[in-house]
């Protein structure tokens, strides 16, 4: 859990902020008016965060690159049918949530 301090108290505690983030895995939420404008974390929260990003991305290119193949074969189905079918999907879910 990440503590909220003050830019102003960071700026004249640095080196013991940092300590404890080096030596016990602290998090700080450096505030500016009660906003957060920076965090200080460990490198290992900090590489996951990025590596949760990766992931994240990976996901959305690999969701566009599958809405994409499913256009490109449905592309011959009018606008009109797809509307209906989708309708049709969802009454039947919502049927099946009643039972």
């Amino acid at each position: 859990m990440s503590k909220p301090i003050k830019a102003s108290v960071a700026k004249q505690h640095f080196d013991h902020l940092l300590e404890g983030v080096r030596t016990q895995g602290e998090q700080y939420e450096i505030q500016e008016e009660g906003r957060t404008v920076a965090v200080l974390i460990p490198p290992a929260d900090f590489q996951a965060f990025h590596q949760q990003q990766r992931l994240k991305e990976q996901a959305w290119t690999d969701l566009e690159a599958l809405l994409e193949k499913v256009h490109a074969r449905n592309a011959h189905i009018p606008p009109e049918q797809v509307a209906r079918d989708v309708e049709a999907a969802i009454r039947e879910v919502r049927a099946q949530k009643k039972r």
